[in-house]
Parts: structure tokens; sequence; C-alpha cells
């Protein structure tokens, strides 16, 4: 049986969303954040669209909230860089972060907004796996306020990485899960072989396999394109990626998860084709 690719964001969300890898993702959140690792064993996760204020919003649809005492994460699977990926993740971290003063009593109950990106490319140029992001005075490195935290993992990194287990650090061994095709020796630590018992379950789930076999399909179209465009030389919009796949009869759910555009961006798209 083949196991499905975890850096995919329907398997990357069936697998945050499933009960059997509580363990393994207190874990993780843990060794990132330094959040209490069991109060992280009973955080409530979500996986949906953030609120908006009123019908012309644009619809902020995330990978996954985890909600933990005193924080609120947003974890996002990032599978290809693209031109306005970060604008679209400072969205999402925004929108958590202004959703706060819409409710509570005062300004002293919001709490901190952590966003944690899986990157599946290179992203910056240090040699490590995590990095962390906080808002601080640019001389005296004085933060302006300890509410806001971000983090990259990157993926490309770790694949480097990941012969020489002996030499990891726990996080990398963690996060072996989405970067190698032989999963099962990592296995010997209850956490990782519920974790990976998980994968293989959803990996085996005929409705998984399908929404995945799609998800490749759109996005070796979204890929050809792109590279066709460089190939002419000039840079292809998500707008012109949508407009084709639109044509082609994609549902607008998949086109949305291909080009991160709003269902609603992309239902005045159609009308206008």
């Amino acid at each position: 049986m083949k196991t499905l690719e975890l850096t995919s964001d329907v398997v990357f969300k069936s697998f945050m969303m499933s009960e059997a890898t509580n363990n393994y993702k207190a874990r993780l959140i843990h060794l990132i954040t330094g959040i209490d690792e069991d109060q992280l064993k009973q955080a409530i996760y979500e996986s949906n669209e953030l609120k908006t204020s009123n019908k012309k919003d644009k619809i902020y649809k995330t990978d996954i909230i985890v909600k933990v005492k005193g924080n609120i994460l947003n974890i996002e699977m990032n599978g290809q860089n693209y031109k306005g990926l970060q604008n679209k993740n400072t969205g999402y971290f925004n929108k958590l972060q202004g959703e706060q003063f819409d409710r509570g009593d005062s300004y002293l109950s919001i709490q901190k907004v952590i966003q944690i990106n899986i990157d599946h490319f290179r992203r910056f140029n240090g040699n490590q796996f995590v990095y962390k992001f906080m808002m601080k005075e640019v001389e005296i490195g004085e933060l302006e306020t300890e509410n806001l935290e971000s983090y990259h993992l990157d993926l490309s990194y770790l694949k480097k990485r990941c012969y020489n287990k002996e030499d990891l650090t726990e996080i990398e061994k963690l996060c072996l899960l989405f970067v190698t095709e032989d999963i099962n020796f990592l296995r010997g630590d209850p956490i990782m072989d519920d974790a990976i018992d998980e994968l293989e379950k959803i990996s085996s789930d005929e409705k998984i396999i399908g929404l995945y076999d799609a998800e490749k399909v759109q996005q070796k179209i979204v890929n050809t394109m792109i590279l066709s465009a460089k190939l002419e030389g000039r840079e292809t919009t998500q707008i012109e990626i949508a407009t084709s796949l639109i044509q082609r009869g994609i549902d607008l759910e998949t086109i949305a998860e291909a080009t991160k555009l709003s269902i609603g961006e992309l239902e005045k798209l159609k009308k206008d084709i």
C-alpha cells in the first residue's frame, strides 16, 4: 500500500483533525512553541473558514486552528511557494488577532496568536529547521508585543538531514513523517507509532485517495501553466490559473485549494468569463 504524502492538503487536514494523532500533535507543538504538552493534549482542533464581519468580506480559508489555554494557533501546510503566499498567511494571522477585539470585555483578555507554517520548500537563507519571528525593534531588539509569534519549519532543510537519524533533534525526528517515503523505519516510539498507524489508515481510505489524486492532478495543471508562462518570459497570475481551471469545468472548491483564491472571488470570476 502506498502511503499518501502528509504534505498534501487533504491528507494533512485528515491527519491533524484525527484524535488518534493527539499525542503526536501535542509533542510537536510543544517542541515548537513551548506550550505545556499536557494542555495541548486537551486542545480543541478546528478546520474551517475564519468568520467575516459581512458578506462582502474576503473568505479566509485556514488549514488547522488549535485552541489551547491562553493561545490560538493557526497551522498552515504550505505545499508550494508562490507570489502572495506570505500575504495570505499574514492575513490569516491578523484575522485571528482582530477577531478577538470583537468579543471579550477588555484588551487584557486577548490571547496569544501563533502561526506555524510547515514549508515544503526553502524560504529563508539560514541553515536551520525552525525559524521563529516576533515583532521586535530593529536596533535594540526589544519586543513590541509577546502576543504574536510566527514559526516556519523548513522541510527542504530536513530532507538533507534525514539520512542520519541519530544526529537529528527530537522535533526533526517527529517531522520526518513529512519528508520520507519509508515511514516504518521511524517506528519505535509510541507517539510516532500511533501517528504512523493513523497515516496508514488515512492512506487506505478510498475517499481520501480520490481527493488526493484530484489534488495532484490540479497541481500538475497549475505547475504546467506556471512553467509555460516562465518559458514565455512572463509571470502567470492566480487569476489566469483560476480562469483556465474554470474553463476546464473544475469545481470551485478544488480551484480555491489550488489557487488560494476565495470561493467568492471565483464565483465573480466565473460570471465574468
